[in-house]
């Protein structure tokens, strides 16, 4: 019966781990040392809930630190923004950009990664950032159709024509510390079960 219950007991604390992990997720991939996700949408996610998924998911909507980042971001997500919504037959197809985690919403013009992180890296598109509107105060990197892997600024709701995806950047998970907190939950709660 012991072991019964310590099968059951550690099943679901893997379902709740990895179920938790892959809520919301079309894509993963590392690079640097970091886990990078890009995040599912229906033409309704805007950047603050993007910004609250990639918390919970441990980390922060992407920070770009240079060149090579962005280039890679771009490169590895693009295409997979671009089928998720074409698939999904989602609004706003033909103008995909992807969240990052720059935005100017508490100061206008004073930017600033939601990580904390101190800036040291642009890439705007000609003519941005615009503010067009009073609330465009979130930035994402355009996929297409104009200035590819350029930057411009993207306002919070469906008012313009627009279809952001989030990309999150993590630390990469070490599947051995997850195997090793999930055994050793197994073992404590064998252990003080067996004492009583």
């Amino acid at each position: 019966m012991k072991t019964i219950n310590v099968i059951s007991v550690f099943g679901l604390i893997m379902f709740c781990m990895f179920e938790t992990v892959g809520a919301g997720i079309i894509h993963t991939a590392n690079y640097n040392g970091h886990a990078y996700h890009l995040l599912d949408t229906d033409g309704t996610k805007w950047w603050h809930e993007a910004e609250a998924e990639a918390v919970s998911l441990g980390g922060h909507l992407v920070t770009i630190d240079d060149a090579g980042e962005n280039q890679w971001v771009f490169n590895t997500f693009g295409p997979q923004a671009i089928a998720y919504a074409n698939a999904n037959n989602l609004p706003d197809r033909n103008n995909i950009s992807l969240w990052i985690g720059l935005t100017d919403h508490l100061v206008e013009g004073s930017y600033q990664w939601s990580s904390g992180d101190p800036i040291g890296y642009f890439n705007w598109a000609s003519g941005q950032p615009q503010n067009g509107v009073p609330d465009e105060d979130f930035v994402g990197i355009v996929v297409s159709p104009w200035a590819p892997s350029k930057w411009h600024d993207i306002v919070g709701d469906t008012r313009e024509i627009d279809l952001p995806f989030g990309i999150v950047e993590a630390p990469v998970p070490i599947p051995g510390a997850i195997w090793m907190l999930s055994s050793g939950l197994a073992v404590l709660i064998v252990t003080r079960r067996s004492k009583k």
